[in-house]
């Protein structure tokens, strides 16, 4: 690729419509994807049609082991691929130099360890799986074939997410196409002429791997690229390695999390159904599996845009061009989806041709691919933190976990694993909380701790253990979540409001001890949100007091409570969590601190209404009050 042709792909992608650079990079790019899927479609369709029932179930077990393979492959691929958009943007020279040999070395170090691990121990892994007799023989056979192409695999993978993100989609999607066509051609010529089964499918995608290597790599070594070559000095960059690593990992993380499912449902299907319902799930994974393509493609287009773009500093049209992506992504994922949805049998029959689908097996494939349409806008968001370089962020949502706030031991476990991952904490929220509904004077003490260890001593917890990483960075946002009813006295709810009040009065002290770090401290009084509150987190306790009066409070506090399946009214729970969630993110964006953030419209009118009590008694009583200084101050005041 000239310098001239590479400058004007640069610019079209930094300066060009978005629509038409849309289509333009999407349609080669849904099309390379295809080209891809079809792969193990491809395997999975002559294995069902060719060999029969047996060895489809085989490939089945065996192919969520080798989307790990692709899983390294696409570590390196988006990885590197990030690291290179950002660098064109932002023209860094000395970085773009460093890739092509670390794409080389990371290669060759995930291939040996896959191929080593996936021969020796592939017998072991196919039962692991839930495969037994035929079926896993067949399976070992296939895996122990697939993984000797391991290297070529994830050099030709790995160099195809490179080409895309120079924004050279189409020529990628030709080597892919080209892949698939020699796959197909050897599957049938290994099949029907040489029958060599399940070793000649094997077979016929390891060798389809290396001609896309060769293809792959002839376009960087014939100075194609951005990226320069220098085969004669293969330099190893550790900073860039792990950069490259800690990008694309949770690209990895896609097919292990896909086969920690596959590995419980086949082994359900071990325990509780017989081979046929394996290949029945495996032609269901293959099919769903289609509808995604478009998504992918358009992710893979998008991937170059937000990358030079974000190295470019321009993020506006990052914001833009992943919304215009995530929208028509989400729009082209339901028309792939619904035809699935609506003929389900006649499309599993393209797989498995000789099997009468059961009213169960179609109800079945509906529920498995049931939430599909909402799967677009996690890629898209997976992708653009990818191409920023954030793909640390991408993993959040693995390492989410729940952290009971009442024992210090997990806070601090917690808040260290966040430091050590992330390399920070910029923004915490204390949103931890209950409400334990009972009189004051019948309360026990362990209720009493529950309800202050959760609503005060918990949230304690957790800012002694992020604060002094705060005070280090000398920046940082604290958000208390504490309640309109610190305003308002409610019979009932005491201590649940003496909580919050404690937590209120902490806050605002550490709101000014906090300011000279640079560190923010926030109140935020929500109102009544439409959330999970009031059926997982006020508990009622009986009356034990037997007062008709008492009973009558307990009553009325307890229709609060919305137990699992009670119909739910948006006009008594106004407030939308969503923008409830939205409103803080804005509030910590802002410059000036404040101290307090109501939410809600009834945050609002209960806070101005406490207000205004207070402000009542104040001024009827001012006299009063002001008469127990001492005379001197009276008089020296007048």
């Amino acid at each position: 690729m000239t310098l001239q042709k590479q400058s004007q792909i640069a610019n079209e992608i930094l300066q060009g419509n978005l629509i038409k650079l849309m289509f333009k990079l999407s349609i080669p790019s849904i099309l390379g994807i295809l080209m891809l899927s079809l792969n193990s479609f491809i395997d999975a369709l002559f294995a069902g049609r060719f060999l029969g029932e047996t060895a489809l179930a085989g490939i089945s077990l065996a192919l969520p082991l080798t989307s790990i393979v692709n899983g390294f492959a696409s570590l390196i691929g988006v990885g590197s691929a990030s690291v290179l958009s950002r660098s064109i943007g932002s023209g860094d020279v000395k970085t773009q130099s460093k890739i092509f040999e670390s794409i080389i070395i990371l290669s060759v170090i995930f291939s040996f360890f896959i191929t080593l691990i996936g021969y020796i121990f592939g017998e072991e892994l196919i039962v692991l799986m839930g495969g037994n007799g035929e079926v896993a023989s067949e399976g070992t056979s296939y895996l122990k074939i697939y993984v000797l192409g391991s290297i070529f695999l994830i050099l030709g993978e790995g160099c195809g997410e490179v080409i895309n993100s120079e924004g050279n989609i189409r020529l990628n999607t030709i080597f892919n196409l080209i892949f698939v066509s020699v796959n197909i051609l050897l599957n049938y010529i290994f099949i029907t002429v040489y029958n060599w089964g399940i070793q000649g499918i094997a077979l016929a995608t390891v060798i389809a791997m290396v001609v896309s290597s060769i293809l792959n790599l002839s376009y960087f070594i014939a100075g194609k690229s951005f990226i320069p070559v220098h085969l004669k000095r293969i330099a190893i960059a550790i900073n860039l390695l792990l950069e490259i690593i800690s990008v694309g990992v949770s690209s990895l993380f896609y097919p292990v999390m896909i086969l920690v499912q596959e590995f419980v449902i086949f082994n359900l299907i071990y325990d509780y159904g017989d081979n046929s319902d394996i290949a029945f799930f495996g032609a269901s994974v293959k099919l769903c599996s289609f509808t995604y393509i478009p998504t992918i493609g358009l992710a893979n287009a998008l991937q170059p845009i937000i990358g030079m773009n974000y190295g470019a500093n321009n993020n506006r049209r990052v914001k833009k061009s992943y919304l215009i992506f995530a929208v028509i992504g989400t729009i082209l994922l339901i028309f792939m989806w619904l035809p699935l949805q609506l003929y389900p049998s006649k499309f599993l029959g393209l797989i498995l041709p000789e099997v009468n689908f059961t009213e169960d097996n179609v109800l079945d494939f509906r529920i498995f691919n049931i939430l599909t349409p909402i799967w677009a806008l996690a890629y898209f968001s997976n992708t653009l933190f990818l191409s920023i370089g954030k793909g640390k962020i991408a993993l959040l949502a693995i390492f989410l976990k729940k952290l009971d706030v009442t024992k210090p031991k997990e806070v601090q476990d917690a808040v260290k694993q966040a430091i050590d991952y992330f390399g920070h904490i910029d923004v915490l929220v204390n949103n931890a909380g209950c409400k334990i509904v009972g009189l004051i004077e019948e309360l026990s003490d362990s209720e009493v701790r529950r309800q202050f260890d959760t609503n005060f001593f918990g949230v304690l917890a957790t800012l002694r253990a992020v604060i002094p990483h705060m005070r280090k960075q000398r920046q940082g946002h604290i958000l208390n979540i504490s309640s309109m009813a610190s305003f308002m006295a409610e019979p009932g709810g005491g201590f649940y409001i003496a909580s919050k009040l404690a937590l209120e009065g902490l806050s605002g002290t550490l709101h000014y001890e906090l300011q000279p770090f640079g560190i923010k401290v926030i109140i935020v009084e929500p109102g009544v949100f439409f959330t999970d509150f009031p059926v997982n987190s006020i508990f009622v306790n009986d009356t034990q007091i037997e007062e008709e009066e008492y009973k009558a409070i307990i009553d009325e506090r307890r229709n609060e409570v919305i137990k699992p399946g009670m119909e739910r009214s948006r006009l008594e729970e106004p407030g939308d969590p969503k923008k409830a969630a939205l409103a803080m993110i804005k509030i910590v964006d802002i410059e000036e601190p404040i101290v307090r953030l109501a939410l809600g419209t009834d945050a609002i009118e209960s806070i101005n209404y406490g207000l205004e009590y207070i402000k009542r008694d104040l001024d009827a009583w001012k006299e009063l009050s002001i008469s127990t200084d001492y005379d001197e101050v009276v008089a020296n005041k007048t």
